[in-house]
C-alpha cells in the first residue's frame, strides 16, 4: 500500500502489522524527536505563533471552565500540540479506518473513542491487538491478498 493510500484514503484495510510498522512506531519516534528537538531549542518555552487564534479560543474556554493557564510555557505547549494534532489528525482518521475496516467494523466503531476511559482502551486494544478478518469481507480483501 503506497503511502498516499494509507494516509489520506479512508478505504480499503490494513493489519496489524502495517498498522503498527507504518504508523504507530514512525508516529511515536517522529513524536518524540521533534518534542526532543524543541525543547532542546527552546521552542517550546516561549512562543509558538501559528495556531494564535485557535489557542485563545481554547485558553478562553479553559477560563470560563475556572482553570487559569498563565504559565507561558503551558501556552506554548497547548499551541504546539494543537498545530501537531491540526497535521497528524486526518491521517490517525484515516489509518484507523483502515484498521477497522480489517476488523470488519464501519467507521462510525470510532464514535466508540468518546466515551471516557473505556473508549480510547477498547479502540487500541481493536485496532492493536486483535487480529483482523482473514477472508474478504465488506470492505475488500484483506492487504496480503491484495499484493
Amino acid at each position: 500500500m503506497y503511502s498516499q493510500q494509507l494516509y489520506f484514503s479512508p478505504h480499503g484495510r490494513i493489519n496489524r502489522e502495517i498498522y503498527w510498522k507504518k504508523w504507530v512506531i514512525p508516529f511515536l519516534l517522529w513524536g518524540s524527536v521533534i518534542n526532543l528537538l524543541c525543547y532542546s531549542m527552546g521552542w517550546l518555552d516561549g512562543e509558538i505563533w501559528l495556531v494564535d487564534g485557535y489557542v485563545e479560543d481554547f485558553l478562553l474556554l479553559m477560563t470560563i471552565l475556572g482553570f487559569e493557564i498563565s504559565d507561558p510555557t503551558a501556552v506554548a505547549q497547548i499551541k504546539f500540540w494543537t498545530l501537531m494534532s491540526t497535521l497528524t489528525g486526518g491521517a490517525w482518521w484515516a489509518v484507523l479506518v483502515k484498521r477497522l475496516h480489517d476488523r470488519g467494523r464501519s467507521a462510525w466503531f470510532l464514535f466508540l473513542g468518546l466515551i471516557p476511559v473505556i473508549g480510547p482502551i477498547w479502540i487500541t486494544i481493536e485496532c492493536g491487538f486483535l487480529s483482523g478478518d482473514q477472508d474478504e469481507n465488506e470492505f475488500g480483501l484483506p492487504e496480503y491478498q491484495m499484493l
